[in-house]
């Protein structure tokens, strides 16, 4: 279940930078750093108002944006919390190797999703890398 919770981490990452990147296209780097991280959130606000720009925080203007770009924020803290609990109970590489693999798959898909890329060679090296990481674990637990 750890395994799972690690590769579900790893998949977090792309879609956080994918919406952190989309949202930075549709609305600029300020509002989308602005909507998706609480820290940016505070620092872009209190920007806003020494500029004289209260009314990018209208409820209007905020509800403008489509509700996608919202994620992204989401999917970043979401991150953090999988990372601070899933390190000290699986160790530091075990976490790392699963997060690659996660951000390795769904980069793969991504790409496909958002710019038609696919390659056979991405999901052979993607298995290849999972079917090491399952056999080292089996020898390792014969070992134990």
């Amino acid at each position: 279940m750890l395994y799972l919770f690690c590769l579900f981490f790893g998949a977090i990452g792309p879609v956080n930078n994918m919406l952190n990147v989309k949202a930075g296209q549709c609305l600029g780097t300020a509002r989308g750093a602005l909507i998706n991280y609480a820290e940016a959130t505070i620092l872009s606000a209190l920007l806003i108002f020494l500029m004289g720009l209260g009314q990018e925080l209208a409820w209007s203007h905020i509800a403008s944006v489509p509700p996608i770009y919202y994620c992204g924020s989401v999917f970043g803290l979401l991150a953090m919390g999988l990372i601070i609990t899933a390190t000290p109970k699986t160790g530091v590489v075990l976490c790392s190797i699963c997060l690659m693999i996660g951000s390795m798959t769904t980069s793969a898909i991504l790409d496909y999703v958002f710019y038609g890329l696919f390659s056979w060679r991405k999901v052979v090296g993607i298995l290849l890398i999972m079917a090491g990481i399952i056999t080292k674990q089996m020898d390792s637990a014969r070992q134990v």
